[in-house]
């Protein structure tokens, strides 16, 4: 009965310190910004030597949720939100090792979707999209490495296409085409480096 007992009383033990880790890293500690420095780009808990690790929150002086970003060894890491004087999300951006890597996303008062930008290794890198306050895409422009480079597409609030706009190195190079709502190509008109050319040059 007492190897029972023992047994049970070990048993017992291990499931509450399991739980107890568990609840450690259930989620990230949260800090207010006024209780945080910066020294050498990494951010740290005043008092501390070693850099934070978790979520730090700004808020307005009237005690308002203005941002909240996600740290690890002192860089942002994971996402960072900032709000709108509502309280909705107004923007969610990724980091990585503090540098922008993944989608930054941008909405409107009414939570709709306005923005999406990829980035890579603190740059914009593939495929931006651009939507009107009712959500509707509106561009698409394609990045590498922080530049456009590629085809830009402008739609009509119906979907169709309204515009074909040739980039390279940042600048308009090749033709770019315009379209009417039903899909009939209207006018081109042939870009070097982002001037359009006239017969005469």
């Amino acid at each position: 009965m007492k190897t029972k007992k023992k047994l049970c009383s070990i048993g017992l033990l291990i499931m509450c310190l399991v739980g107890v880790s568990s609840a450690g890293t259930a989620g990230e500690s949260t800090y207010s910004s006024d209780g945080i420095v910066v020294r050498a780009s990494l951010l740290y808990k005043t008092g501390q030597d070693t850099p934070l690790t978790g979520i730090v929150t700004h808020t307005s002086g009237k005690g308002v949720l203005q941002k909240k970003t996600s740290y690890k060894d002192g860089k942002k890491n994971g996402i960072e939100q900032r709000f709108h004087s509502s309280g909705t999300v107004a923007s969610e951006t990724s980091y990585k090792e503090g540098q922008q890597d993944g989608f930054s996303r941008i909405y409107n008062a009414a939570g709709i979707l306005l923005w999406e930008i990829p980035f890579k290794e603190g740059e914009k890198h593939g495929v931006a999209k651009k939507h009107n306050q009712t959500g509707i895409l509106m561009n698409e422009i394609s990045f590498q490495k922080g530049q456009i480079e590629g085809i830009e597409i402008k739609y009509y609030p119906s979907g169709q296409v309204k515009e074909k706009i040739p980039y390279k190195n940042n600048e308009m190079n090749g033709m770019r085409k315009y379209y009417s709502e039903s899909g009939e190509l209207e006018k081109e008109v042939l870009y070097k480096e982002d001037r359009p050319i006239t017969a005469d040059q």
